[in-house]
């Protein structure tokens, strides 16, 4: 959330959802953007979720190292 608020975006929502079936892979992060699959990371932390705010969120750059589903 603080990234969020640091690189002062206004067209990123967040939300919870319930569960997705594969408990072992929590805690999970869908990124959905406009016109893209979904891609679901899995086993996030703090850094990897920077990271994928950075360069999927912002530059559209899938981070294939942590995604665990597509679509």
């Amino acid at each position: 959330m603080s990234e969020i608020a640091e690189a002062a975006v206004t067209d990123v929502m967040v939300t919870t959802s319930g569960c997705a079936g594969m408990c072992s892979k929590e805690p999970m992060v869908t990124v959905e953007l406009v016109g893209k699959e979904p891609i679901m990371y899995g086993q996030m932390d703090a850094n990897k979720m920077r990271q994928v705010f950075k360069r999927h969120v912002q530059q559209g750059e899938v981070q294939s190292m942590f995604a665990i589903a597509r679509g």
